[in-house]
């Protein structure tokens, strides 16, 4: 019976760390300031919180280029990060950031200063594949 529970206890935490942190906050140092980002379909796809706007709706730079991002025909060899890649073929710049618990993250940069995670470019950029 203990056996049980402690299955039943451990599928519970982690369904709810799995599920809970989607629209979760988080905090990193990028430069010299500290920037916001919020987390949206899983929690590893981040995007500045100022492109949440009061009727929920996003507006940025960042949000736009997830519809436009491509897969690329060929990467280049050597490991280069896909979401890296795909940040450069649409105009902005990789930034590195590091949250309170001293993860790195890397983000793409637009002009109107947004940010969105290098990883939430190439997962739209898978989705927006599929539906070509």
């Amino acid at each position: 019976m203990i056996y049980f529970e402690k299955i039943i206890l451990f599928l519970c935490l982690f369904l709810g760390v799995s599920f809970a942190d989607t629209g979760s906050t988080y905090r990193y140092k990028i430069g010299k300031h500290w920037q916001e980002f919020i987390s949206f379909e899983r929690p590893d796809l981040l995007i500045s919180a100022g492109c949440k706007k009061a009727d929920a709706e996003f507006n940025c730079l960042s949000y736009s280029a997830l519809t436009k991002a491509k897969v690329m025909k060929s990467w280049p060899a050597g490991g280069a990060n896909p979401g890296a890649l795909i940040c450069k073929n649409l105009q902005g710049s990789i930034v590195r950031g590091k949250n309170e618990r001293r993860e790195e993250n890397s983000f793409c940069k637009f002009s109107d200063k947004s940010m969105v995670s290098s990883a939430a470019l190439y997962v739209f950029a898978l989705k927006n594949a599929k539906h070509e």
